[in-house]
This record gives structure tokens, sequence and C-alpha cells, in this order.
């Protein structure tokens, strides 16, 4: 049941990698920004390392290590957001 979870996971994050890009390619053609971008620019003020959300993409993604990539998953992709 774990590796099926896991499985949905990086599937997911490759069908926001596959989204994003054709946003890009869609703004590119029109020379306008991106609409409503999945992975924003710059780095996330709220991750352990600060780590750019660039590695988010599943380009770069799914070149890191699998203890990176445990990492990404577990603190910036389901992290859950603190509660006032």
């Amino acid at each position: 049941m774990e590796v099926i979870k896991q499985m949905t996971y990086l599937l997911f994050i490759k069908r926001l990698y596959e989204l994003h890009t054709a946003k890009e390619k869609k703004a590119n053609r029109l020379g306008r920004p991106i609409e409503s971008p999945i992975f924003p620019e710059g780095t996330n003020p709220e991750s352990k390392d600060s780590r750019a959300y660039e590695i988010l993409r599943w380009s770069k993604f799914k070149n890191t290590d699998a203890n990176t990539m445990f990492e990404i998953v577990s603190d910036e992709v389901l992290a859950k957001p603190e509660r006032e």
C-alpha cells in the first residue's frame, strides 16, 4: 500500500510539471507572463533549507537522490500549514 501511495505522489508531481510547462509554452507564444503559475519563482522561505521552488519541477526532482526526494515530498509537498 505504501508503494502505491508513493507512486501516486510521484505521478502527481509529474502531472503538475506538465501543466506548468504547458502554461509556460503558452505564455511564451503569446509574449505574456504565465497565468497562475504552479511553481513560483524564487525560494520557499518556509522550507528547511530555503529550497528553490524550481526543485519541485519534475525535470529537476527526478534527478535527485532518494533521501532528498523523500525530504522534499514530506517537508514541502505534504507539509501541513501551521495553525495560529
